[in-house]
């Protein structure tokens, strides 16, 4: 075995010892990259969650203002029965919820 290059076993040992903290230490970076990447996630599904209800807000309160401008009976009388508690005759209200 002429020009063959023996490798000390310790050096060896020394670099699966190292490779191995290396990429240890990778995969925590991983698990915590892919935490923050579902947490993140979360967030954005939760916003756009609220900015779809606030659409949905938004265009049922442009129908109101639109039936108000074009004097729509039925939007002016849900108006005065939602903010003043108007009742016609013979209204039926449901009876008051019991506090537990």
């Amino acid at each position: 075995m002429r020009g063959a290059r023996v490798v000390p076993i310790g050096l060896l040992v020394m670099h699966l010892l190292i490779a191995g903290y290396v990429v240890s230490l990778m995969l925590v970076r991983y698990q915590q990259a892919q935490q923050e990447r579902d947490a993140q996630r979360a967030i954005t599904d939760h916003e756009r969650e609220q900015t779809e209800a606030l659409r949905r807000r938004v265009d049922s309160l442009e129908a109101i203002k639109e039936g108000l401008r074009a004097d729509d009976p039925y939007v002016i009388e849900k108006m005065a029965r939602s903010l003043h508690g108007y009742r016609s005759p013979g209204d039926i209200s449901p009876p008051p919820m019991n506090s537990p």
